[in-house]
């Protein structure tokens, strides 16, 4: 098949695609009521922070876990030196 064919049938079958993804968003977008819609935002909204710091405490937490408070500061001023007695860059 020549170059040309098959640019022309690959811009076919893209418009094809785009037509029928608009078709079935107007579909989709059309049949859910504004309130519908803004309850499923918030819904989505509300996993995506509860995803977000249960990922955030489970990668926190790890390093300090069985520690106090005094063992923090001393792990903050530790960490800024070289474990072979220079200082990190």
């Amino acid at each position: 098949m020549p170059d040309n064919d098959r640019k022309k049938t690959r811009k076919d079958m893209m418009l094809k695609t785009r037509e029928e993804v608009n078709a079935d968003y107007k579909v989709v977008s059309s049949d859910q009521d504004p309130q519908e819609r803004r309850k499923m935002q918030s819904q989505t909204f509300s996993a995506v922070f509860q995803t977000f710091f249960r990922i955030l405490k489970h990668t926190v937490q790890p390093k300090f876990s069985g520690m106090v408070a005094g063992d923090v500061a001393v792990v903050e001023i530790d960490a800024c030196h070289h474990p072979h007695g220079g200082v990190w860059r």
